[in-house]
C-alpha cells in the first residue's frame, strides 16, 4: 500500500469550518468587511459563557463562576484577538467546549 505523491496528495491545514462559515455569512448578508469576521468575533463572544460553565463545573455554583467569566469579558486582549479574522476563536471554542462537557459527563 503506497503513498500518493506530495503534489498529488490532499493536505487540510486549516479549518474548512472557518470558510464555510464565512461563505454562508457572504451569502446571508453580502462581501462586507463585517461579515468576514463575523464567525471569529461570534464564536469569541461565546467562549464567555463557556468560561461560566467552565467555572461552574469547576467550583460549583455561586458567586465564584461569574468573576471568571466576567475577567474574559473584559479583558481587552480577547477582544481584539475577537475582531481580527483569524482561526483562534474557533481553536479556542470549540476546545473549550471539550474542556467543559468531558468532565461534566464523567461525573455523571
Amino acid at each position: 500500500m503506497g503513498h500518493a505523491p506530495p503534489e498529488r496528495a490532499q493536505v487540510f491545514r486549516e479549518a474548512s469550518t472557518a470558510y464555510w462559515a464565512t461563505a454562508a455569512a457572504y451569502s446571508l448578508f453580502g462581501v462586507e468587511e463585517w461579515t468576514a469576521r463575523l464567525w471569529s468575533c461570534a464564536l469569541a463572544f461565546l467562549c464567555i459563557p463557556l468560561a461560566y460553565a467552565f467555572a461552574r463545573n469547576l467550583y460549583g455554583t455561586g458567586r465564584r463562576p461569574s468573576p471568571r467569566a466576567a475577567v474574559l469579558a473584559v479583558n481587552p486582549y480577547f477582544a481584539i484577538i475577537g475582531q481580527l479574522n483569524i482561526l483562534d476563536s474557533g481553536f479556542l471554542f470549540f476546545h473549550g467546549r471539550v474542556a467543559v462537557f468531558v468532565p461534566a459527563g464523567a461525573h455523571v
